[in-house]
């Protein structure tokens, strides 16, 4: 088994930190430039899992919290890696 942990990419508390001013920590979003980091991840990922012939049959789980800017980063991650070959994602408090 191999566990990958992943921060959500950069998100708009980065830039401005007075985001949370007028935001709940909860409802803070990515940058465009986080999701792109996101994205990069999964395709990271993606392109780790295929040069790794014993993980072949294995498909990642996902797990994030229900945090905006984790679940965009999970949908990068997602796009990134291939939908289909990704088996659960599931959102939790860790």
């Amino acid at each position: 088994m191999r566990i990958f942990l992943v921060r959500h990419g950069r998100s708009i508390s980065n830039e401005n930190p007075r985001a949370h001013e007028e935001l709940c920590d909860h409802e803070v979003t990515l940058t465009e430039e986080g999701k792109s980091q996101a994205l990069a991840a999964g395709k990271f990922l993606r392109d780790y899992y295929r040069s790794r012939p014993e993980l072949s049959s294995r498909k990642p789980r996902v797990f994030h919290s229900p945090y905006m800017r984790t679940r965009q980063t999970t949908a990068g991650l997602i796009v990134g890696f291939g939908r289909q070959n990704v088996e659960i994602v599931r959102e939790d408090f860790l």
